[in-house]
């Protein structure tokens, strides 16, 4: 059985798509090492890992990126996603 709904999934991938897409982009090249990648967009979690679909030159792909720990609430996922933000924002500015 699936730890979050749908409704959950479908929440957090509009807010992060609607309002945080050059977050997703920044971690998607910095995190997920896709540094080509002109666009991304959340399609989806779990307990285990979040998943970008990313668009690079030769078309689409998704990248899974692990959670730091295995999640179990809701309020979890956007602590993960915002330590993402950051983490990769401090790799790129120390690049």
């Amino acid at each position: 059985m699936a730890v979050f709904g749908d409704d959950v999934v479908k929440s957090i991938c509009g807010y992060m798509n609607a309002n945080q897409a050059d977050n997703n982009l920044l971690i998607v090249q910095v995190l997920g090492k896709e540094h080509d990648a002109t666009a991304a967009k959340l399609i989806g979690f779990d307990e285990h890992a979040v998943f970008f679909g990313a668009t690079i030159l030769d078309g689409e792909l998704e990248v899974r990126l692990p959670w730091s720990h295995q999640l179990s609430q809701r309020a979890e996922i956007a602590q993960q996603l915002f330590a993402m933000v950051d983490k990769a924002m401090a790799a790129f500015e120390s690049e």
